[in-house]
């Protein structure tokens, strides 16, 4: 779904545009090139176990804020 909807915005981006003879294709590559590798490296390596961790650490919080603001607020 991901690739889906990058595709979508990019296509929309190319349609959309008033001087679709400007656009620097090298760049926008780059661009996806970037997001493939930040995609893998979080996905598929170790490193990205650090992101797990704190997605566990703000849910933490995020419980803590429920039962305070319970508390507070009935």
């Amino acid at each position: 779904m991901g690739l889906v909807g990058i595709v979508s915005i990019l296509l929309a981006a190319v349609l959309l545009s008033k001087d679709r003879r400007n656009i620097r294709y090298p760049i926008v590559a780059w661009g996806l090139g970037l997001q493939v590798a930040l995609a893998i490296l979080v996905l598929r390596t170790p490193f990205g176990r650090v992101f797990e961790t704190l997605g566990r650490g703000f849910n933490q919080t995020m419980a803590f804020a429920e039962k305070g603001s319970s508390l507070v607020f009935g």
